[in-house]
């Protein structure tokens, strides 16, 4: 995917990246990743290529790895290899489900995982970032709302989070922090002002999408 921008979709779990992404798919009639190659051959190629290109994605990911973690990962050897297993495999999942419209794609990938516990700089994890996703140029929309709603949320959809409701929310106080660190930083680096989008989650979901898709159509991120 050289010379190729990505814009992420990011946001804490039940701000509502899954459904935004698949709407968005619907409304642009964008065709993803997978549905481009339905047959035999392509999956055999695409399987082959992500083993060849492991051992790349996991000395990438092993640089960046300690912005995921926070005290309970850390916990014992088997949740913190757990939480690497995770992250890759949302990475290599999020490979089979994007959107390209026009000159850039849009995914929901690791991200969105990130925690950044030390308060480290961004600089270092947009780099490594873009190199581990094989683009030149990375961009976010960014779904925003507060810790209570989106735990309210994912309990109404099933979800039984009460047992760990205080270090759930530690966490995405931390991530929420470390997503608006992450806008103004790849802004900095892109020298390009403006370029990301923050929804407030709570707003009907028609009323984001006709931002979202207004946002998309304005864009020239190639310029």
């Amino acid at each position: 995917m050289k010379n190729k921008t990505v814009v992420e979709i990011i946001g804490i779990s039940g701000s509502g990246k899954s459904t935004y992404l698949r709407k968005l798919k619907e409304n642009c009639e964008a065709k993803s990743f997978f549905t481009k190659r339905k047959n035999i051959k392509r999956k055999i190629r695409f399987i082959l290529k992500n083993i060849i290109n492991f051992p790349r994605d996991f000395f990438l990911l092993a640089i960046i790895f300690d912005y995921f973690l926070d005290d309970v990962h850390k916990e014992s050897v088997i949740k913190y290899l757990n939480r690497f297993i995770k992250i890759y495999k949302i990475l290599v999942l999020s490979r089979l489900n994007r959107v390209k419209i026009n000159n850039f794609i849009i995914q929901e990938s690791i991200v969105h995982l990130s925690i950044n516990l030390n308060k480290k700089s961004s600089t270092k994890f947009i780099k490594i970032l873009k190199k581990l996703y094989r683009v030149d140029r990375i961009f976010f929309i960014y779904l925003d709302i507060d810790a209570e709603t989106a735990i309210q949320r994912m309990n109404d959809r099933g979800d039984n989070l009460n047992i760990c409701l205080e270090s759930l929310k530690k966490r995405y106080f931390l991530a929420s922090d470390f997503y608006r660190l992450l806008l103004n930083d790849v802004e900095d680096l892109e020298n390009k002002k403006n370029s990301n989008l923050t929804l407030n989650s709570k707003y009907p979901i028609d009323t984001n999408l006709y931002l979202l898709n207004s946002w998309i159509c304005s864009k020239d991120l190639k310029a």
